[in-house]
Parts: structure tokens; C-alpha cells; sequence
């Protein structure tokens, strides 16, 4: 009876867990709507009026979230997701960049960190 309690307070914070990744990964309701061809609205129902994931719509979030199904679902723990997903995004697109373009940009940050700390 526990273990089905504990599910059932899994599943109930699904709403909570979709909002946390799509912020984390950068993505308003709006942009997650158009990548997964349904409206702005149905994505705040998601987020605040259901308990359970949409099952047609449970792969495509996973890739667009780039996350298991598992994780997703709250069936295995989520490592801590970062505040800002816009900063989020930059990684991902220097991570794209030539290994040169990328190291120059790393000393940047060193540098910068630095400079900060002084």
C-alpha cells in the first residue's frame, strides 16, 4: 500500500516535473507547444491541471526534453536541473562549435572567473 501511495504522490507532482524541465532546458510554453504541434494552453493544462502525462505525447517530450522516460515520469531521481535554461541553451550551442571556437571561449570564462574573484 505504501509503494502505491508513493507512485501516486510520484505521479501527482508530474505536472510540476514538466514545468521544471522545459524552464531548465529553455523552452517557454509557447516554443514547447510549437515543436510538439499542440497549443500554448495545452501545455499550462499539463503543467497545472494533470496528474499524468499525455501517453500520445510522452516520446516526443522525452526527446525534446532530452530525458528518459523514467526520470520523466518520476520513476528514478532527476539530477538538479539548472535556474536558468537560456544559459542552458548557450552550452548546448558552444558544445556544436568547433574544438577550437570552444577552447577559446572557455579561457574567456576562466578568465572572466578570474577577474571576478579579485
Amino acid at each position: 500500500m505504501k509503494k502505491m501511495r508513493t507512485e501516486i504522490t510520484k505521479n501527482r507532482e508530474f505536472g510540476k516535473r514538466l514545468a521544471q524541465l522545459r524552464k531548465a532546458k529553455g523552452f517557454t510554453q509557447d516554443s514547447l507547444a510549437k515543436i510538439l504541434g499542440i497549443s500554448k494552453r495545452m501545455v499550462a493544462y499539463y503543467e497545472v491541471q494533470t496528474d499524468f502525462p499525455p501517453a500520445h505525447l510522452l516520446p516526443r517530450l522525452c526527446n525534446v526534453l532530452n530525458i528518459s522516460s523514467d526520470k520523466f515520469l518520476g520513476l528514478k531521481l532527476i539530477e538538479p536541473l539548472p535556474k536558468n535554461g537560456r544559459f542552458l541553451k548557450r552550452l548546448t550551442v558552444i558544445e556544436r562549435l568547433p574544438e577550437k571556437a570552444q577552447k577559446k571561449i572557455l579561457q574567456y570564462i576562466d578568465d572572466l572567473a578570474r577577474a571576478s574573484s579579485h
